[in-house]
């Protein structure tokens, strides 16, 4: 149970880092998808408008710039989520070790017994 007390607190810690970092990355995220939603939907309802005035270059440009802006974004999120996996098993398998190391520590000096371990 001791062994909780500390590993408690590393996990939420690093959890808890992660997710301030990811939180304003979010935001920037929603207003990222929001533009590339705005430019899509003027570019559908202003079609004809577009077509006539020879406007496809230059609409196509301003679709690729907020479609990159959001792309970015995106792979920074996804950057932070990918680390954030093996963070949280790396503490969860070093308590697992730590319960075995020092239970097996007590079993040898005849403070519990073998399948008091388990």
């Amino acid at each position: 149970s001791s062994i909780l007390l500390v590993v408690i607190p590393v996990l939420g810690g690093s959890v808890g880092l992660i997710v301030r970092k990811l939180r304003p990355l979010f935001r920037t995220l929603q207003t990222r998808l929001d533009t590339v939603n705005r430019v899509l939907r003027e570019q559908i309802t202003g079609n004809r408008v577009i077509r006539a005035f020879v406007r496809d270059e230059y609409e196509g440009t301003r679709f690729d710039g907020a479609n990159g802006e959001l792309t970015e974004v995106s792979l920074g999120t996804g950057r932070l989520f990918a680390l954030m996996f093996p963070t949280v098993m790396t503490v969860v398998n070093l308590s697992s070790v730590a319960v075995v190391w020092f239970g097996s520590h007590r079993i040898d000096s005849g403070g519990m017994q073998i399948g008091a371990l388990t």
